[in-house]
């Protein structure tokens, strides 16, 4: 065998993984000057008319970077500090014409391949990084939103595990019903149970939440002070990625007020028919009267 074949053989594999890398990765000489790349890199820069021909990096930079240094000195500095530590790690603005800037984490690695010191430079585009920054913070001022919704709603919001087993409560569960969380966390909603809707009731309700769906009803709740209340309840199980119910978010409406009202619309809807049936007597009776004289 022929001693250079093994050494041929590393450079091929070696050439193989470099070329199919997902990492935009190129070599550079200890000049700053490029000695090979892999597609992932290519397709990154995008300009064959740089890439294919040896090239400093300030020639895909602006005239200077973000902390004001200029391309050429400042990639010359990295290049330094790499052959003084072995390894480098750093944020690069490139600047390509057909994308424009783009912010990038650049790794710089010096090594050696087949006795020659070489730099491998491996760019990480900060763009993807930064979209799920962008995300995450969108997500975070929604959550915010969401907790200041939570925590201001006038309606009573209980989430529990799905054992029932409450986990949390919002303020206005506390006004309404004279618990505070100190007192419902750990325990079952059954602390509210008045008494007047029977066990076939609950039954009905946790066959529709254990398949899943949503139940909504009107029901008699009790305080901690024992007095009885009206409310409309309405109780969402939350499922995780795989569909099983993790939890149950319970809204509930004090509607004391609302009950109050309908039944003082009721009374006034009987009072306007007492009053229209009294009325229209009263118009027979008149008419009566008017017969009664013409005839006799």
């Amino acid at each position: 065998m022929n001693r250079s074949e093994p050494l041929q053989a590393e450079i091929s594999d070696y050439h193989w993984l470099f070329q199919n890398s997902p990492l935009a990765t190129k070599i550079i000489d200890l000049n700053g000057m490029s000695v090979d790349y892999n597609k992932a890199y290519f397709d990154l820069i995008g300009h064959a008319e740089i890439v294919l021909n040896r090239f400093h990096p300030s020639a895909i930079s602006p005239e200077k970077q973000p902390d004001g240094q200029a391309s050429f000195g400042k990639a010359n500095e990295m290049i330094r500090l790499v052959k003084e530590k072995g390894r480098h790690v750093f944020e690069w603005l490139y600047q390509v014409s057909d994308r424009g800037e783009f912010l990038a984490t650049v790794e710089l690695d010096l090594f050696q391949f087949s006795d020659s010191p070489c730099i491998r430079v491996v760019v990480n585009n900060n763009a993807e990084k930064a979209k799920t920054q962008k995300q995450l913070i969108e997500t975070e001022g929604n959550l915010k939103i969401l907790a200041k919704a939570i925590e201001q709603s006038m309606d009573s919001i209980i989430i529990t595990d799905r054992h029932g087993t409450i986990l949390f409560i919002n303020p206005a569960f506390t006004r309404i019903t004279g618990y505070t969380a100190e007192e419902a966390i750990g325990q079952n909603p059954s602390i509210l149970k008045s008494g007047v809707q029977g066990q076939a009731f609950y039954e009905s309700m946790w066959k529709d939440l254990r398949q899943g769906k949503p139940w909504n009803a009107r029901l008699v709740d009790r305080r901690k002070n024992g007095e009885f209340y009206p409310a409309d309840l309405t109780i969402t199980p939350i499922k995780d990625n795989a569909g099983e119910i993790v939890n149950f978010v319970g809204i509930k409406r004090d509607i004391t007020q609302h009950e109050a009202l309908e039944n003082k619309f009721r009374q006034a809807q009987k009072m306007e028919a007492i009053g229209t049936m009294v009325g229209g007597i009263a118009h027979d009776f008149k008419q009566v009267g008017y017969i009664s004289q013409v005839l006799f």
